[in-house]
C-alpha cells in the first residue's frame, strides 16, 4: 500500500468529485411561473422575453437561492436588461484583472429578495455570473480570510464567520455570502479557533488568515490543511451545494486481486449512491438507514485525502478535520465493504468486523458478560450479553479514538488473522502475534470497553420477573426493564440500543435489511389513545394505501397499521398503558418470512412495570 497526500492530487481528486457531485444534482432550467418583465411606459404594449432570457433568469434565480440558503419563492426578478457587454468579465471590471475585449450578449438582472437588491451581470443563458451589486452579507464575526483561485481560474476570496461564508471575485466591491453547507463545516473551525494562535499563510491552496484564540502554533502541514479546508468551503458557497463526497474505484469482487474488472462507487450528501462499473455504465442505489448514517458521519468526521492501493484509488471530500493514513485505511475498508453491498443488494452480518473479544463476567450482575466487536472502520460496540446464552442485553457505540485505531490498525495489517477459543482478530499480515501481544489485546479490548460503556446508561438488573416469559428452544429472552417490557426472539438475532427511547431487533446486524427486523420505541402518550396516535399517523401519511386494524397485545386493545411507507413498507403495532406509547415496527413487508417473525414477537410480547 502507498500513502499519497501531495495537494495537487488532492485538489484534482476534490474538482473532480465536486464537478461529479454537481452534475449529479443539475436539471434543465424550467420556464419560471413567476418571472414577469417590468412594462414599459405604453400601457398598450408588453416587451417581449425571449426563452433565452427566461433561461438567464432562471438559471440566476436558482443559483440565487442556493448559494444564499433560501426558498427560491422569496426571490422576485425585477428587471432584465439585455446587454452586449464591452468585455468577458460582463461589465464588472476588477482592480488588477484582465479581461477579454470582446462583446459578450447578456444580461443585466435585478432580484428583490426581503426589500434588498441584487444586481447581478450574466452572460446569454446566465451560466457564467457577476455581481455588481448586493447587500454586505451576514456572516457574524469574521474568523477565517482566504483568497486563492478556482478551477477556473478566476481570482477568488472569502471571508469565513461565525454563522456562514461572504464570498466574491478578488478586490470586487460586492460578496454574496449564506450559511454554512452543514454545521460540521462551523464545528470544524471553531475548534481551529480555539487551538490556534492567529496565523498568516500562504499555501498550495491560497493564503489564509485565521483569527485564533488558542496558544497552539499551526505547523506547516496544518496550514496546507487549512488552506484546502477553506478554498473548499469557499468553493461551496459559491456552488451553492456541498462538495463533499467520496468516490471509490477497485476490483468488481471483493479482494480479488485483478484490478482489469472495475468497479466504481461514488456517494455525495444525499441518501443515496451510484455503483457501476469503470466503463461509466452506473446505476443509482438507496442507501439503507444504517450505511446513511454511517456515511452521514465520516463525511463530517474527517478531512479530505487520497489513498491507493495496488488496485484501488478513494478519494474522499470529507468535511471534518480528523486525518491520519490509519483512519485513511479504516475508511477505505468502509468503502469497499459497501461497494460490495451496494453492487450485489446482499448484506453481511460479520464483513466489516476486525475483532471480536469477550471479556468475561460482570459479577455485579447476574449472569452478564462483557463483549466486544470493533469494524474494520474505527467503530466499536460495548456490549453487555448474558453469559448463557449470549443473549444481547445492552449495546453502546462510538468511534475508536485516533490511537485506539493505530493500534488496531498495526495488528490488523501487520498480524496473521488470530482465533482463540471465541475470540478473533481477522488479521491480514504475515507476522504471528506474540502471547505477549494477546495479553495487550486483552487489556485494550477491556480498556476500550470501558470507555465506551461508560457513555451508555447503566445496565439495568437482570432479575428473574415473574411477569416475563419462560425461556424456549430457539428462541432468546429481551428483557428491557428500563423501558417496560420484555420478549422473545430468534435465537439468532440481536439487540441494538440505538438511542435512549428505542431498541432496534435484527439479524445479526442492523446492517441486515434483507430479513425481517423490529424497532420498539417508548414514549410518553400525552393523553392520547394509541386510536388517537393512529389517527395521527394516517393523518400525516394522507395518499398512502395504509390498511387498519386492533388486536389484543400485553393485556391491552393495540392498534395495527400496515402498509406504512418508510425505507421499506412496515407494519406499525401501537398500545399505550399509563399514558406511554409502546410503537412496534416490522419491517420490511417483502420479507417472506416476516409473518412468521411478527407472530413470534407478539406471543412473547409483555409489558412490565418500568423502572
Amino acid at each position: 500500500m502507498s500513502f499519497r497526500d501531495q495537494p495537487q492530487r488532492i485538489m484534482l481528486a476534490l474538482i473532480s468529485l465536486a464537478i461529479w457531485l454537481l452534475a449529479a444534482c443539475t436539471t434543465q432550467p424550467s420556464q419560471p411561473a413567476d418571472v414577469t418583465p417590468i412594462p414599459n411606459d405604453s400601457a398598450a404594449e408588453t416587451p417581449q422575453v425571449s426563452p433565452t432570457s427566461d433561461q438567464a433568469a432562471e438559471n440566476t434565480r436558482q443559483l440565487l437561492a442556493r448559494q444564499l440558503h433560501i426558498d427560491l419563492a422569496t426571490i422576485t426578478l425585477v428587471a432584465d436588461e439585455p446587454t452586449d457587454w464591452p468585455d468577458a468579465c460582463l461589465g464588472v471590471s476588477l482592480p488588477n484583472a484582465l479581461c477579454a475585449q470582446v462583446v459578450t450578449p447578456g444580461h443585466k438582472l435585478t432580484f428583490q429578495i426581503n426589500d434588498q437588491t441584487y444586481v447581478i451581470h450574466t452572460d446569454r443563458d446566465g451560466y457564467h455570473t457577476r455581481v455588481a451589486t448586493a447587500p454586505a452579507p451576514a456572516i457574524g464575526e469574521t474568523l477565517l480570510a482566504w483568497g486563492g483561485t478556482f478551477d477556473n481560474g478566476e481570482c477568488m476570496e472569502a471571508l469565513i464567520g461565525t454563522e456562514g461564508v461572504g464570498f466574491g471575485l478578488c478586490g470586487g466591491q460586492s460578496q454574496l455570502g449564506g450559511k454554512f453547507v452543514t454545521e460540521a463545516r462551523q464545528t470544524v473551525l471553531a475548534a481551529w479557533v480555539a487551538q490556534y494562535a492567529p496565523f498568516d499563510a500562504e499555501t498550495d491552496f491560497g493564503s489564509i488568515r485565521l483569527v485564533g484564540t488558542g496558544t497552539a502554533l499551526a505547523t506547516p502541514a496544518e496550514q496546507q490543511m487549512i488552506g484546502r479546508w477553506a478554498q473548499t468551503v469557499a468553493m461551496e458557497a459559491a456552488a451553492g451545494e456541498s462538495l463533499a463526497g467520496m468516490s471509490y474505484q477497485g476490483p468488481a469482487h471483493l479482494g480479488s486481486p485483478d484490478p482489469s474488472k472495475c468497479a466504481m462507487l461514488h456517494l455525495g450528501a444525499a441518501n443515496e449512491a451510484s455503483v457501476g462499473a469503470c466503463d461509466g455504465s452506473m446505476r443509482t442505489v438507496a442507501l439503507s438507514e444504517r450505511t446513511a448514517a454511517e456515511w452521514g458521519q465520516m463525511r463530517d468526521r474527517f478531512a479530505p485525502f487520497v489513498y491507493e492501493t495496488a488496485t484501488e484509488t478513494l478519494n474522499f471530500a470529507g468535511m471534518g478535520s480528523e486525518a491520519g493514513e490509519s483512519w485513511q485505511r479504516a475508511i477505505l475498508a468502509w468503502a469497499r465493504a459497501r461497494h460490495a453491498e451496494l453492487a450485489t443488494g446482499q448484506t453481511s452480518a460479520t464483513i466489516s468486523t476486525a475483532l471480536s473479544w469477550h471479556l468475561g463476567q460482570d459479577y455485579s450482575q447476574k449472569n452478564v458478560c462483557l463483549h466486544l466487536t470493533v469494524l474494520d472502520y474505527g467503530y466499536a460496540y460495548a456490549e453487555e450479553i448474558m453469559c448463557e446464552g449470549q443473549d444481547v442485553i445492552q449495546v453502546t457505540g462510538d468511534w475508536l479514538t485516533s490511537a485506539e485505531l493505530a493500534q488496531l490498525d498495526s495488528w490488523l495489517y501487520d498480524r496473521v488473522p488470530v482465533t482463540l477459543d471465541q475470540n478473533y482478530i481477522d488479521g491480514e499480515g504475515t507476522e504471528a502475534m506474540s502471547e505477549a501481544e494477546l495479553a495487550a489485546v486483552n487489556d485494550w479490548a477491556l480498556a476500550l470497553w470501558t470507555r465506551i460503556g461508560s457513555i451508555g446508561n447503566a445496565a439495568p438488573p437482570v432479575t428473574d420477573a415473574p411477569t416475563c416469559p419462560e425461556f424456549q428452544e430457539g428462541l432468546a429472552i429481551v428483557r428491557d426493564y428500563q423501558r417496560g417490557f420484555c420478549l422473545l426472539v430468534p435465537g439468532n438475532y440481536t439487540v441494538f440500543d440505538t438511542n435512549p427511547n428505542e431498541i432496534a431487533i435484527a439479524k445479526d446486524s442492523l446492517l441486515n435489511v434483507t430479513d425481517p427486523r423490529l424497532h420498539i420505541a417508548v414514549g410518553a402518550a400525552e393523553g392520547r389513545s394509541a386510536e388517537q396516535v393512529a389517527d395521527a399517523l394516517v393523518a400525516e401519511m394522507a395518499g398512502a394505501e395504509i390498511t387498519r386494524s386492533t388486536l389484543q397485545l400485553a393485556g391491552e386493545t393495540a392498534v395495527v397499521l400496515d402498509n406504512v411507507p418508510g425505507q421499506d413498507l412496515n407494519r406499525r403495532v401501537l398500545l399505550v398503558r399509563d399514558d406511554r406509547l409502546y410503537d412496534l415496527t416490522f419491517t420490511p413487508l417483502s420479507s417472506p418470512d416476516i409473518e412468521a417473525f411478527y407472530t413470534t414477537i407478539l406471543a412473547h410480547f409483555v409489558l412490565v412495570e418500568p423502572e
